[in-house]
């Protein structure tokens, strides 16, 4: 029995007496229907549900992974296949980007999270100094993480302020570079020694409006 289509649709069913949480209001129930259909004529249904404030799942970002990674992997394969198609053996879903390349839904949610404490983390900064991103003079990235990180990219997904875009400055190995700065000029020194005097050290776990800033930025 091997699928042959995909069909998706979203539906909204507005709830006769809307609720709250801690998070949002709720005033309708949002779906996302996925179908299957198989050579067979067999017909199987699901649902999708996207709880962004939650998980930052949104409609579009939940047809857009079926659209572009799920269906192209299971079109023209047996059900029973299913399971090898979608997890990488230990649960967690499996997006395919080429034969030899795949994300896995824990690489997805790993990424949310860093992004959602970067971005977050940046809003309540700005915030405590009474400024915009639009203030900031340059925006330096250390070690690994600014290495290879693509500006481009970090703006797009949210992670960084897209007025900050052209103000990025990867500076490789910082540590490595300090040092060697610090071994080879002994006035550099001094110099250190200021710059604690210059910084406000500022604890973000347990803010709630860090809370707040992580929550709204956990979407793509």
């Amino acid at each position: 029995m091997k699928i042959t289509q995909v069909r998706l649709g979203r539906i909204s069913t507005p709830l006769r007496v809307p609720f709250k949480t801690a998070l949002r209001t709720v005033n309708s129930v949002e779906d996302v229907i996925v179908e299957l259909h198989t050579d067979t004529g067999a017909v199987g249904y699901g649902e999708a549900p996207p709880t962004g404030v939650i998980t930052g799942d949104t409609a579009g970002a939940i047809i857009g992974a079926i659209q572009d990674h799920i269906a192209p992997a299971i079109l023209g394969h047996d059900i029973d296949e299913f399971e090898d198609l979608t997890e990488d053996g230990r649960g967690n879903g499996v997006f395919h980007l080429t034969k030899a390349v795949s994300l896995t839904a824990r690489d997805v949610r790993n990424l949310q999270l860093a992004k959602a404490a970067v971005a977050g983390g940046i809003r309540v900064l700005l915030e405590q100094r009474g400024v915009t991103a639009d203030d900031i003079a340059s925006v330096e990235l250390a070690g690994g993480f600014g290495n290879y990180l693509s500006p481009e990219s970090a703006v797009r997904i949210g992670m960084l302020p897209r007025a900050c875009l052209s103000k990025i400055k990867p500076l490789g190995n910082a540590a490595l570079a300090g040092a060697s700065m610090l071994a080879l000029d002994g006035e550099n020194w001094r110099k250190l020694a200021e710059i604690p005097e210059k910084c406000r050290y500022l604890e973000l776990s347990g803010r709630d409006d860090f809370s707040r800033a992580f929550t709204d930025s956990l979407t793509f």
